[in-house]
């Protein structure tokens, strides 16, 4: 039998992480406290943790939305992923009392199949192995990839870490990057989202780190990127580069400077974060084909679930065929 208690974010630090970290190598930085507080977007943050036989077998980070609505991202994080569908189903009536209605889970890599609707989307990866030499990396990237990276090089474009004075300046950059492609973000909470990231990165530099770039040896800044690191993974959680003339491939330059910065940190592998599995949205075909051609691993996760947390609900749900 699974007994769920609440668990205390504070408490749930570097040694009460360990074992799950030496079990799995790597816990989702959404599962990880620190960087799901800052990475929550205002969502309000629960978390427990799954007793069996009064022996810790797993933990998990609820962000509660809409007041309605628990997400895991990622998780929950097990000793043992066959113990998955009974911790979900020990969580169920904890969320229930709290008034809420609907359980969105993203399973964690290894986690069962669990009955439930089906989400918006599903997750997917692509993943380097950055545990070879970085000669033998370089050579594993497509010709079109070393020759971009080359290309940077010889251009003077120069990366190294954002200092604070440039935070502003990389999340306008960001937000005006994904304005050219049509998608609205908020700059206000885009620079306090890089503000809070670089402050980590700067109390946690084995946790965290963001690069910024920049053109011929001037202050001008050109792109950049933020990297959240667990166990023996390296993230890439976020990047931008400016619209130049003419073009340089600034982002095959960072992420190859951050897979060289995360083998130094002990990293073994590198996590390219979202590979999508639609087929006919060109602007994501075109990330993804960055992507792929650093020729990691594509990894796709189990299916995303809607569970309602009430019967009656379900019912609606199937009946108006909506997706959360």
């Amino acid at each position: 039998m699974i007994r769920v208690r609440p668990l205390s974010l504070d408490t749930c630090d570097a040694d009460y992480l360990d074992p799950f970290l030496c079990r799995h190598g790597y816990i989702s930085v959404h599962q990880t406290p620190a960087l799901a507080g800052i990475l929550s977007e205002d969502a309000r943050l629960s978390a427990y943790e799954f007793i069996a036989d009064d022996q810790r077998v797993g933990f998990v980070i609820v962000k509660v939305r809409h007041h309605i609505l628990a997400d895991i991202s990622f998780g929950p994080v097990l000793l043992d992923n066959d113990q998955f569908i009974l911790c979900i189903k020990a969580l169920k009536p904890v969320l229930r009392r709290k008034g809420l209605l609907l359980l969105r889970i993203f399973p964690a890599p290894g986690a069962p199949a669990y009955k439930g609707l089906p989400a918006h989307f599903n997750w997917a990866t692509s993943v380097v192995d950055i545990s070879r030499s970085e000669e033998d990396i370089l050579k594993s990237f497509s010709p079109n990839h070393r020759q971009s990276i080359k290309k940077a090089v010889a251009a003077g474009v120069i990366v190294r870490h954002l200092s604070q004075q440039e935070v502003t300046s990389y999340a306008d950059g960001h937000v005006a990057m994904f304005g050219r492609r049509g998608i609205g973000k908020d700059t206000e909470v885009t620079r306090h989202l890089l503000a809070e990231l670089h402050a980590y990165a700067k109390d946690a530099p084995d946790s965290a780190f963001i690069l910024s770039a920049y053109a011929d040896n001037s202050d001008r800044l050109i792109g950049g990127g933020v990297f959240l690191r667990s166990g023996d993974t390296c993230t890439y959680y976020q990047g931008y580069a400016e619209r130049l003339e003419p073009p340089l491939p600034v982002l095959h330059l960072v992420i190859w400077e951050a897979m060289k910065q995360a083998k130094a940190l002990g990293c073994s592998r590198f996590d390219l974060s979202g590979y999508s599995l639609d087929g006919d949205d060109r602007q994501l075909k075109a990330v993804n084909d960055f992507k792929r051609w650093f020729r990691g691993d594509i990894i796709q996760y189990p299916a995303t679930v809607v569970v309602p947390l009430y019967p009656l609900l379900g019912q609606l749900m199937r009946w108006s065929g909506k997706r959360i």
